[in-house]
């Protein structure tokens, strides 16, 4: 059964908000996933999110079936479902377009050595990149 929170002083919420510092999801090895495509792609590959923060009054009617695999996760006890209202929802959020749908995931455990490429693979290895945000420039 969903939880509701309606404050910004919830350990819950304070817990998530401290997740925009890089130090922070290092040292809890999980993520902020937001957003209907990147819900829908998270939950596509088999990701359980930790907590799901959702605001109902925000959804599409995608956010909707969205929302409703979550709460299928709440139930089975895998995911925290959590309800906030838009003003909570907005503090929560990174992106003004999140369409009401925000995951905390943990960090993935990929390896080079679990990458199963096809052939034939062009694979490119970057080290020690200043500016990630300017690889595909």
């Amino acid at each position: 059964m969903a939880i509701q929170i309606s404050s910004a002083a919830n350990p819950r919420v304070k817990e998530t908000l401290a997740l925009a510092k890089h130090a922070e999801r290092a040292r809890r090895r999980e993520t902020v996933v937001e957003g209907e495509r990147e819900v829908r792609r998270a939950l596509a590959v088999g990701l359980i999110p930790h907590t799901a923060f959702v605001c109902p009054s925000l959804l599409s009617p995608t956010g909707l079936a969205l929302a409703a695999q979550l709460r299928a996760l709440d139930q089975a006890r895998r995911t925290l479902l959590v309800e906030v209202p838009p003003e909570l929802f907005a503090k929560l959020a990174y992106r003004g377009d999140s369409g009401g749908l925000l995951l905390v995931i943990p960090y993935l455990a990929a390896t080079l050595d679990s990458l199963t490429p096809p052939e034939p693979a062009f694979i490119a290895v970057i080290e020690g990149v200043e500016k990630p945000g300017n690889l595909g420039a």
